[in-house]
């Protein structure tokens, strides 16, 4: 797993957007950063103005009280990238066949390490439920990852891949808790999924 390219414009277009029409409502770092990103732009300094935005998403994101998701996907194969993946064609999996997910973590911790560089990370936990939400089976710290970067990613993604071998065909949900390496923020989403016969 690998970060995207740092540069994020498009989310912290996004963020300047929505304190914008917060308008006076919203107080804080974010939003005296959208504010200087405003100022810098109408003078034609992109490049700061994107830098401004950039900070004030991270002062926002450094107060998240839990783990988000901005992306769950059930996928055909392991992205390539940021926002680089293929939706797997709805129906059933055959028994055996790998469940992949990708994901877009919100609210993770990037820790400075004393080489100036920024590491951040997360581990899985996996529930398994039938479709009655009965637990078949748990799988703490199934799966951990961590990436390290000269500079702090502004998005952060994941390619789980589950092997359920030996679950029988039928109706099942997988209940995935995604716990940062840095914090003890934590996050959970569930995927339903079909094992045919």
């Amino acid at each position: 797993m690998n970060p995207p390219p740092a540069a994020a414009l498009p989310a912290a277009l996004a963020l300047a957007a929505a304190l914008a029409l917060a308008g006076s409502a919203a107080a804080g770092p974010a939003a005296d950063a959208a504010a200087e990103a405003e100022r810098l732009m109408a003078e034609g300094r992109v490049a700061e103005a994107a830098a401004a935005l950039r900070a004030g998403m991270f002062a926002l994101l450094d107060q998240a009280p839990a783990v988000g998701f901005t992306a769950v996907v059930l996928v055909a194969e392991g992205a390539r990238g940021f926002g680089a993946y293929t939706p797997r064609a709805p129906g059933p999996y055959a028994v055996g066949e790998p469940i992949r997910v990708y994901v877009e973590p919100v609210g993770l911790v990037a820790a400075p390490q004393p080489d100036g560089s920024f590491v951040m990370g997360f581990a899985v936990d996996l529930v398994v439920r039938d479709a009655a939400r009965g637990v078949i089976g748990a799988a703490p710290a199934l799966m951990e990852t961590s990436v390290r970067g000269l500079r702090r990613p502004a998005d952060f993604f994941g390619s789980l891949t589950y092997n359920l071998t030996g679950l029988p065909p039928g109706r099942y949900t997988l209940d995935s808790t995604i716990r940062d390496q840095n914090s003890g923020r934590s996050g959970s989403f569930a995927v339903e999924v079909e094992i045919g016969g």
